[in-house]
């Protein structure tokens, strides 16, 4: 059972997850700074925003530096 200190497991259908991997998806990357914009590190723990960074890995999408770098 989780202690009251534990952060919960990242509700993968939270609203601002889903729209951000849709865009992943779509596009194929995201950045880091969009990564940040949707998930707050003030609000998630270091793990739920690795399990978002491992989901969208596994899903096919580039996690770039900046846009600009996705183009090299």
């Amino acid at each position: 059972m989780a202690e009251a200190g534990d952060a919960p497991l990242l509700d993968m259908n939270d609203a601002s997850v889903k729209k951000l991997i849709a865009r992943a998806k779509k596009r194929g990357i995201i950045t880091v700074d969009e990564l940040n914009e949707a998930l707050p590190s003030d609000q998630m723990s270091p793990d739920q925003i690795e399990d978002v960074m491992s989901a969208l890995n596994e899903m096919g999408v580039q996690i770039v530096e900046n846009a600009e770098s996705a183009d090299d």
